[in-house]
């Protein structure tokens, strides 16, 4: 890719709701940044241009849920619309790089989960009988 001729303001994802779960955790994989969404029934567009950009902080929101997105369409419903500062891009990209995209207890299926659950419990429970 050849190098940008300009700074852009916002990068804006379309995303599956599994995608999006990627892009956010890597948010706050090393900050601890909470997720939030901020959104109102109308002016849809503005949560996802002028917000981001006044305040600095990534914004989310499901597509077909607000006043122009049933009008218009612009996008199917159901998927995920990022809104990320640019300064936020290079702690995002570091942490795609170091982080698990998919952890085992996505793939590992309920049974295993919940014994895996259960076991760490029961270690906690001795650790904290015996310190």
């Amino acid at each position: 890719l050849d190098k940008l001729t300009f700074e852009p303001d916002l990068l804006i994802l379309m995303a599956t709701p599994s995608q999006a779960e990627i892009m956010l955790r890597a948010m706050s994989y090393s900050t601890g940044e909470i997720w939030e969404s901020k959104m109102t029934g109308v002016l849809g567009c503005s949560w996802i241009f002028v917000y981001p950009y006044q305040s600095g902080k990534i914004n989310y929101v499901p597509t077909g849920i607000t006043f122009c997105a049933k009008a218009l369409q612009p996008f199917p419903e159901g998927w995920i619309l990022i809104s990320i500062p640019w300064d936020w891009i290079p702690v995002i990209t570091k942490n795609l790089k170091e982080m698990k995209w998919v952890l085992p207890s996505y793939t590992d299926g309920r049974e295993k989960y919940l014994k895996r659950k259960e076991s760490l419990i029961t270690e906690l429970d001795q650790k904290s009988a015996n310190p």
